[in-house]
C-alpha cells in the first residue's frame, strides 16, 4: 500500500512540474492559449415568393374518340379495269347533307340520300314497294319531287331522279352519267331500257340520318378498287369522347360537368359535357376506375379515333388569388393562422385568415398587415 501512495505521489508531481514548464514556456515565448467552442451551425431558412395564382383542383385522363354509329360507303360493282376513283368530294370532318355526291367510279357518282332500308336494286319505271316510297320521300325533303308519295315509281319519280342527278352536277343520260366538264366518254355508261330513267342500285347509297359527318377517308383519285371497296366512313351517331376516371378522384365528376379536351397531335382544344359516370368501378388496368363518357360541345368529327387529352376541374377559384405554400400557414394559440414574412435577414409573423386549398397552395383572403405578390415567406426552418 506505501508503495503505491509513493507511485500517485511521484506521478502528481511530475503532472504538476509538466504543467509549470508549460507555463513557463508560454511565457517566455510569448504563446497565449485560446479555448474553442464548437457549436452546431445555425439552420437556413428557406423562403418562397407570394404569389397570385388561380388555384385549381384537376383531374387528368386520357381518352379516345369515337362515334355511335359508322356507315361505310361501298364502292359500286363495275368491271375491275374500270374500276377506278375518278373523283372524291370529301375530306375529313366534312358534314354531308342529303343529296351529296360523295365520290365517282369510273365516272359515275355515288349519291348519298336518307332512309332506314339499304338499296337492293335498281328502280325504274313500274318499280313499287318501301324501298321506292323511300326514294320519293328523300327527293321530296329535297324538293325535287312533288308527286304522290305512293310507293310507284312513275314519270313523276322519273323527272326528279333526272333532276337528282344533275343537282349532282351528273347528266342521267344514254351516254352515261359522266360529270359536267368530266367528258362523256370517260364515263361508264349506264344504258338506257324501256324502264325509262332510272335509279341504279350503285349509284345511291341510303343511310339512316343525315346530315353525317366524314370521319374516314378510305381512297383517293386514281385509286383502282378491290370488290367491296370502302370509299369514306360517315358518322350517323354521335361524337363520344371515352375515358375512365380512378374510383378516389370520381366524387367530383358528375353528369353534366364539363371537362377540356387537348388534342396534342393537332393542338386542337375545346370543351365537352359528362353525359354518362358509370356507378361501379372496373378493374381492367389493375386499379379502381369509373367509365366516363362525354359530348363534344362542337364539331370533334375530324378528330375520330384519336387518344385525347382530358381536364376535369373539380375546384377552382373564381380568378388569380393572393395565395402562399401550404407549408408557410402555421397554427397558433386557439384558431390563429400565420404566416412569417422574412424582409431583410428579420422576419415578422403576421396573422391571415386563409381560403382554399388547392393543390399544395393557401389562399389569404386577409392579413392584419400589408403584404403582397413577390414578398417572402418562411415555409421551413
Amino acid at each position: 500500500m506505501n508503495g503505491l501512495r509513493s507511485r500517485l505521489a511521484v506521478a502528481l508531481v511530475v503532472v504538476a512540474a509538466f504543467a509549470a514548464g508549460a507555463g513557463v514556456i508560454a511565457a517566455r515565448s510569448g504563446l497565449t492559449t485560446t479555448v474553442v467552442v464548437v457549436t452546431e451551425p445555425p439552420q437556413p431558412v428557406v423562403t418562397a415568393a407570394v404569389e397570385r395564382r388561380i388555384l385549381e383542383d384537376s383531374v387528368v385522363t386520357r381518352g379516345s374518340v369515337e362515334v355511335t354509329e359508322v356507315v361505310p360507303i361501298f364502292a359500286p360493282s363495275v368491271d375491275g379495269a374500270r374500276s377506278v376513283v375518278t373523283s372524291i368530294e370529301l375530306a375529313v370532318g366534312e358534314s354531308i347533307e342529303e343529296g351529296t355526291v360523295v365520290a365517282s367510279v369510273a365516272g359515275r357518282p355515288i349519291i348519298v340520300l336518307e332512309g332506314a332500308f339499304p338499296a337492293f336494286r335498281d328502280l325504274g319505271r313500274g318499280s313499287g314497294g318501301v324501298d321506292v316510297l323511300q326514294l320519293q320521300e328523300a327527293l321530296a325533303r329535297l324538293g325535287l319531287y312533288g308527286g304522290v308519295i305512293d310507293g310507284v315509281y312513275g314519270w313523276a319519280t322519273e323527272s326528279a331522279v333526272r333532276e337528282l342527278y344533275g343537282e349532282g352536277g351528273y347528266e342521267w343520260g344514254a351516254d352515261g352519267a359522266g360529270k359536267d366538264g368530266e367528258g362523256g366518254d370517260e364515263a361508264v355508261p349506264k344504258p338506257t331500257t324501256t324502264a325509262g330513267i332510272q335509279i341504279f342500285l350503285d349509284e345511291v347509297v341510303f343511310v339512316p340520318e343525315l346530315p353525317a359527318d366524314v370521319v374516314a377517308v378510305h381512297v383517293g383519285v386514281g385509286d383502282v378498287l378491290g370488290d367491296a371497296g370502302v370509299l369514306v366512313d360517315l358518322a350517323t351517331g354521335e361524337v363520344r369522347i371515352r375515358t375512365a376516371v380512378p374510383a378516389t378522384r370520381i366524387a367530383g365528376i358528375a353528369v353534366g360537368a364539363v371537362a377540356v379536351i387537348l388534342d396534342e397531335a393537332s393542338g386542337a382544344t375545346f370543351e365537352a359535357e359528362v353525359v354518362a359516370v358509370a356507378a361501379e368501378p372496373k378493374s381492367d388496368s389493375g386499379r379502381l376506375e369509373h367509365d366516363v363518357d362525354l359530348r363534344p360541345l362542337g364539331s370533334a368529327s375530324d378528330l375520330v379515333g384519336r387518344n385525347v387529352r382530358v381536364t376535369f376541374t373539380l375546384s377552382s377559384s373564381s380568378g388569380p388569388v393572393l395565395a402562399v405554400p401550404i407549408t408557410a400557414v402555421w397554427t397558433g394559440d386557439g384558431d390563429s393562422v400565420f404566416v412569417t414574412v422574412s424582409d431583410g435577414g428579420t422576419t415578422r409573423d403576421i396573422g391571415v385568415i386563409p381560403g382554399l386549398v388547392i393543390g399544395g397552395w393557401v389562399e389569404i383572403v386577409d392579413a392584419d398587415e400589408t403584404f403582397s405578390e413577390g414578398d417572402l415567406v418562411v415555409v421551413t426552418r
